[in-house]
């Protein structure tokens, strides 16, 4: 049996991904600040806080980690995966950044309440997709534990989208008074 490949380079390569994604985001929103996209998500917020719908929830908690599994299909894996960490870190910055910009401190508390709970174990289950798949790619491997880890994913998306569905409902209203009386 042959002796499969360290996780350690993937991993650094994806990390450097999110890294430099998110550091580009983060100056992106402080070249093009988002005032007008977070003033009419608070006007919406205001008016209905809702619940977001089961379809939309899961197409949120799903779209990164059935996009790995695409790029996983797709020819020069080691280009494409990176460029989605990439593009998935510039994404979680510039939102928190615009965020915490526009809002001070009571920005981390907006980022933290629309952010948080959808990032905390959706941005892990992203991390373990995207290794799994460079590595089988890598070691060239068929069979591999990619659907016990499938299972093991969705599940932690499952409890992501249940924590989302019942703690970002409750968060919202704080933020929107902090925001209010900050």
């Amino acid at each position: 049996m042959r002796e499969r490949v360290s996780t350690t380079p993937v991993l650094v390569i994806l990390s450097f991904s999110f890294l430099l994604g998110g550091i580009v985001g983060c100056l992106t929103e402080g070249n093009a600040p988002a005032d007008e996209v977070i003033e009419s998500f608070l006007r919406e917020a205001t008016t209905a806080i809702e619940r977001p719908a089961l379809w939309r929830e899961i197409w949120c908690l799903g779209r990164w980690p059935f996009l790995v599994l695409l790029f996983n299909k797709l020819p020069w894996v080691g280009l494409t995966i990176p460029a989605l960490f990439f593009l998935r870190g510039l994404i979680i910055s510039y939102g928190i950044t615009a965020f915490v910009s526009g809002n001070g401190l009571a920005g981390w508390f907006g980022a933290v309440a629309l952010l948080g709970t959808v990032c905390m174990l959706s941005v892990p289950v992203f991390f373990l997709m995207g290794t799994e798949c460079l590595l089988r790619k890598v070691d060239g491997e068929r069979s591999s534990p990619l659907l016990r880890l499938m299972a093991y994913c969705t599940v932690s998306l499952a409890l992501c989208g249940l924590l989302d569905r019942l703690v970002t409902p409750c968060l919202l209203p704080t933020f929107l008074r902090a925001i209010a009386t900050g």
